[in-house]
């Protein structure tokens, strides 16, 4: 039962900040592209461009929810961590490249939920300009999906195995010290996703 709240508690957050985001972020770029939307990962073009094609993640993400895809399910939530990550380098104006591979991989994973693919991995990318730092936090993550509670701990799994990324990129970017907050938070997923793999044991 606790387990079920934090969940939904961390749901309906993410959901909350997108939707707080948004109200600000649609008046400060007015701008939308031309005709159709095009969501391949080739149409990201223009800084603009790039954030209508996060918003447009997101809400097929909310779709995919809609459709019955739990919160508590890893690759929905890796999607989601994805486009935090992007979205949250756009709007300080991070490296365009790096908010494009972080959107690259969360299309990734959105096209094989859509598609109902039935063998998706659980391995995460170190996109370019990020490096791989606190391996043992690396070889953490990937002891616990080994566990037969893995679904329960798939929220907080998925998003320790994108804010790794983030934390490497953070540290090959601006450096250690700016990487430390970025670690932490880093630590506390991994910390929740134990005590959720210990509740379901």
């Amino acid at each position: 039962m606790l387990l079920q709240r934090r969940l939904s508690f961390f749901a309906g957050f993410f959901l909350l900040v997108l939707a707080c985001y948004h109200t600000n972020m649609d008046s400060a770029f007015a701008v939308e592209a031309d005709g159709p939307e095009d969501m391949s990962v080739g149409a990201v073009q223009p800084i603009v461009g790039e954030l209508n094609q996060i918003k447009y993640l997101e809400r097929r993400i909310e779709h995919l929810a809609e459709a019955g895809i739990p919160p508590s399910n890893y690759h929905l939530t890796k999607a989601g961590a994805w486009l935090w990550f992007a979205l949250d380098e756009h709007t300080v104006g991070g490296d365009v490249s790096v908010v494009r591979a972080a959107t690259h991989e969360a299309v990734v994973i959105i096209e094989q939920l859509e598609a109902r693919s039935p063998v998706m991995t659980t391995r995460t990318a170190v996109i370019p300009g990020s490096m791989k730092i606190r391996d043992d936090l690396w070889e953490k993550a990937f002891q616990m999906k080994q566990h037969k509670g893995f679904q329960c701990a798939g929220p907080w799994l998925a998003k320790l195995d994108v804010q790794l990324v983030w934390a490497g990129y953070k540290q090959a970017d601006v450096g250690w010290r700016h990487a430390r907050p970025y670690l932490q938070a880093a630590e506390r997923y991994a910390n929740e996703a134990e005590a959720a793999l210990f509740a379901c044991s």
